[in-house]
């Protein structure tokens, strides 16, 4: 029996890349990629895709990005950074739309390009 991360790969396979990487996380990804060229392949699209995304934003917002995907609360990131609470939730919000994220989850999948 395929897993649901399987079965995502699979049947986005025959829609468009774009779709994908909205679809499936970097650790479903990261669990597929035993010795397998096309999931690999995949994977490198993904961030292929997402990085110009990343790119476009500014340092405040990676920075922002950063601390959340740590994962930090609002309130920490705040603290952190020593600015309003509601000013964070601005940015984060921001960042859900120019990343077009609909989840914490999907936000979180841009720790790629701060890992290693």
């Amino acid at each position: 029996m395929q897993t649901q991360s399987q079965w995502k790969v699979e049947r986005l396979s025959e829609e468009c890349i774009l779709r994908v990487t909205m679809d499936i996380s970097v650790d479903d990804i990261a669990a597929l990629l035993v010795n397998d060229k096309s999931k690999i392949d995949l994977a490198k699209e993904m961030i292929r895709v997402r990085q110009p995304l990343f790119d476009a934003l500014s340092v405040r917002e990676k920075e922002i990005l950063r601390l959340v995907i740590q994962p930090l609360s609002n309130k920490q990131v705040a603290g952190a950074l020593n600015i309003a609470l509601d000013t964070v939730k601005t940015h984060r919000k921001n960042l859900m739309r120019k990343l077009s994220c609909r989840s914490l989850k999907e936000l979180m999948e841009y720790r790629v390009f701060y890992d290693g």
